[in-house]
């Protein structure tokens, strides 16, 4: 009786039920096989007696879930985390209950929405994704999307170009795989490639990859494949986290004596930022409760300037003569340019009822680069988007929402002489308007209805010499798709996409999947018509390059249109934890648009041009084994099919890999990870005109480049990197638009904090 006293004078101080809590049971969570505790997992609960009695929290650090359940009592429990199968079931609450969750080795739990725009697990989404989560990211030394697509894909190869990086996915330039980030458009494409240095890894939740014709959900530029860029939210009431890489400088171009003998200040300046230090700072700072969440981002780039030098001379095979000549090594240089950027982004959401959810979002981003040319003027891009969506939940099987997203890309010439001015030279802007429905039908069908309006404007010199002119263009679309489950193993997706672009005529691009499941075994079959609008530079554009040449447009210009078809098999067996998928696929772009020179190669004219044909094969091996270990790799085929008389231009390459090797241990306060990870990118060879009109065959050898880190963790919060980029030291003999821009061996270092 005594204790019992004391239980109720302590309680009754502290405000707190003593009935409540002696009767609540806890959920305890851990892992299946190591029986770790899972942190920060989310678990839902309803009680079978009493419907009322329900709610949902994340489990602390130790994996404790403390629920409202009496004990004894029977309730239905549910079990999300990432790297883990769902829970589900009906149990018996004690006074702790412990739940063991399998790991989702695979991430086959994990849920996508990018191949239908509804949400699917990886393992039972009918459109054949490839999902890299952030998991899977940390420690490996990646600070841009570009990174992470370059050792993780091998069906994209990563080039410099004269605007930066290019990307080329399975045969196919960049203006045709649309790159969103949480499912939105992003504006400022160079040359097709979109500003892929606007996102952070430390400030992605993953990455979902759709390969082939999706211009039936997506519209134009998805003719190839769609990357879309999710961003984090946080996992826990408080998700607050740092991180700090330093690179190896590249090379240094100027002493600190040098600098301070300048006579202005703008030319110390100028110098400084030749030697800018390879840096990635991060600093993310979420909260969450039941019906509220926002997430807040900073981070900040900046990258070394560096040269590089020929160690050859090129080769040129003939074709009018079957002659061969070989030139001397170039003695002039190739920059790639430093950089210094700045982002921060704010991703809020919450709740009101059972009905309604709402997210808004926001993000800034500037970026500086750093030349060798004291020409007194640098290039500065900045980026503003402001969006969100409001959420319906009409009933359990129908989901109306509204969503607008506003993105800004400006390009500025920066006069360093005039304290700074910024003169805006280029400014890109989308507006994208969404309404979509979701409707489930007697679990039969899915059905997804869609209005879209996409409007753009483009505001550059480039339209009328000198002079900022502005055109623009808008897409006014409706989507209808339905997901027919005909049985246990067959589903069929089909949908259709009707669009009215201001400059053309009304469009449609329908597409069909078929997909066949038995045991281990899922097998797609695809058809797709794809469709793109000329860009507004293609059809307006009338620039002239530093007087050398004039690139100009037409707006006689068709849009380009596909027929797309894939065939896939994924095989998973998760008894021996391996995952086999092999892809083949066939995409026939018509009225493709191309730039043609003219008049002795003063100008550079977009045309539409013949029917391209390009095959793709690819096969993907996951295999885990040892328990400590994990293994991924890829092999992609491309052939661009074409007349044997015709002249080859494309700087595909047609065979490429990709290796992945991981090692993780964890004991109870110390974790222990290794990976080692490289890129072979097979030998290719392309025609080139030169200034006499004649076309003459150049040759690319094969060259890898390999990756190894080292990560440690420290209880939980507090981890170290170490890391060797590019092991074997290789550069390009001969440094051109279609060759690495590796600079060579550099190490890296990297310390994280989690809260």
């Amino acid at each position: 009786m005594y204790q019992i006293s004391k239980k109720h004078l302590l309680f009754s101080l502290l405000g707190i039920s003593t009935l409540t809590l002696a009767n609540t049971g806890k959920i305890k969570l851990v892992e299946k096989n190591s029986k770790q505790a899972v942190a920060y997992a989310n678990v839902c609960w309803e009680s079978c007696q009493d419907k009322m009695i329900k709610g949902n929290v994340l489990s602390n650090k130790n994996g404790t879930a403390q629920t409202d359940l009496s004990s004894g009592q029977l309730a239905v429990v549910s079990v999300n985390c990432v790297g883990y199968k769902a829970f589900l079931d009906t149990i018996s609450i004690d006074a702790e209950t412990t739940i063991q969750l399998e790991e989702d080795i695979f991430n086959l739990e994990q849920f996508t929405v990018t191949g239908t725009r509804t949400k699917h697990t990886l393992k039972d989404t009918p459109v054949l994704t490839q999902l890299i989560t952030a998991e899977e990211l940390k420690g490996r030394g990646l600070s841009t999307v570009k990174d992470v697509l370059a050792q993780e894909m091998p069906s994209i190869e990563m080039n410099r170009h004269g605007y930066g990086t290019a990307m080329q996915m399975q045969g196919l330039e960049a203006q045709y795989t649309l790159v969103l980030i949480d499912g939105e458009r992003m504006a400022g494409e160079s040359g097709g490639t979109v500003d892929l240095s606007r996102i952070n890894v430390a400030n992605i939740e993953q990455i979902e990859i759709v390969r082939g014709a999706t211009s039936s959900l997506y519209g134009s530029n998805a003719m190839g494949g769609v990357i879309n860029i999710i961003t984090k939210k946080p996992k826990k009431k408080w998700d607050v986290s740092a991180h700090v890489q330093y690179e190896q400088m590249n090379e240094k171009n100027n002493s600190t004596d040098f600098i301070e003998k300048q006579d202005e200040d703008y030319e110390k300046e100028f110098y400084r930022r030749q030697d800018l230090p390879n840096l990635n700072a991060d600093i993310t700072l979420g909260y969450r409760n039941k019906t509220f969440y926002s997430n807040t981002y900073a981070g900040y780039k900046s990258a070394d300037l560096y040269t590089l030098k020929d160690t050859k001379g090129q080769t040129k095979k003939y074709l009018h003569n079957d002659s061969i000549a070989t030139d001397p090594v170039s003695t002039s240089p190739t920059i790639i340019n430093g950089f210094m950027d700045y982002t921060i982004s704010n991703k809020t959401g919450f709740s009101v009822g059972k009905h309604w959810k709402a997210e808004v979002r926001a993000n800034y981003y500037s970026h500086e680069e750093a030349d060798s040319t004291k020409n007194n003027v640098h290039d500065r891009f900045k980026n503003y988007t402001l969006g969100g969506f409001l959420d319906y939940k009409i009933n359990n099987t129908s989901n109306i929402r509204l969503s607008h997203n506003y993105d800004k890309y400006d390009k500025y010439d920066v006069k360093e002489k005039k304290e700074n001015q910024n003169d805006l030279n280029y400014s890109n802007v989308f507006h994208n308007t969404k309404l979509n429905y979701t409707l489930s039908v007697k679990e039969k069908h899915n059905l997804f209805f869609g209005m879209e309006n996409l409007y753009e404007s483009l505001e550059t010199d480039m339209f009328i010499c000198d002079t900022l002119t502005t055109e623009q263009a808008s897409d006014v679309v409706f989507i209808a798709q339905d997901e027919f489950k005909m049985n246990k193993n067959w589903m069929l997706v089909a949908g259709a996409r009707l669009g009215n672009h201001s400059t053309f005529e009304t469009h449609i691009s329908p597409s069909a999947t078929l997909k066949y499941s038995i045991k281990d075994i899922a097998c797609r079959l695809t058809y797709a018509r794809g469709y793109r609008s000329p860009s507004l530079k293609e059809l307006y554009m009338n620039w002239s390059h530093m007087g050398m040449f004039t690139i100009i447009g037409s707006t006689d210009l068709q849009p380009e249109t596909n027929n797309y078809y894939t065939f896939s098999a994924d095989y998973i067996n998760l008894d021996n934890k391996i995952n086999v998928t092999a892809i083949t696929s066939f995409n026939q772009i018509n009225n493709k648009i191309d730039g043609v020179w003219a008049n002795n190669e003063t100008e550079y004219l977009y045309k539409n041009l013949e029917t391209q044909k390009v095959f793709s094969a690819e096969l993907i091996l996951k295999w885990m084994f040892l328990k400590s270990f994990s293994f991924k790799g890829g092999y992609v085929y491309t052939k661009i099919l074409q007349d044997e008389d015709a002249i080859n231009l494309s700087t595909a390459t047609p065979h490429s890999f990709s290796f992945q090797l991981d090692y993780s241990k964890i004991w109870k306060n110390y974790a222990l990870g290794a990976n080692i990870n490289g890129k072979i990118i097979g030998k290719k060879s392309y025609n080139v005109l030169d200034d006499n009109d004649l076309y003459y065959q150049v040759e690319y050898p094969m060259y890898s480049i390999w990756n190894f880190t080292v990560n440690q963790k420290l209880f939980n919060s507090l981890s170290f990197d170490l890391g060797v980029k590019n092991i074997f030291d290789f550069t390009a003999p001969i440094v051109t638009f279609n060759s690495s821009a590796s600079i060579g061996r550099r190490l890296f270092v990297g310390i994280t904090y989690n809260l």
